[in-house]
């Protein structure tokens, strides 16, 4: 049981990195869009 849930918080702190990396990605994209509106 415990083994499962440790397994469970690695993978909640792997998908949170991803998101976090997804939303700056998506930031960087955004700007460069607004920038070549401009």
């Amino acid at each position: 049981m415990d083994k499962d849930f440790d397994k469970l918080q690695e993978f909640v702190e792997i998908m949170k990195e991803m998101q976090k990396d997804m939303d700056e990605k998506m930031d960087v994209l955004i700007n460069i869009q607004k920038n070549s509106k401009l």
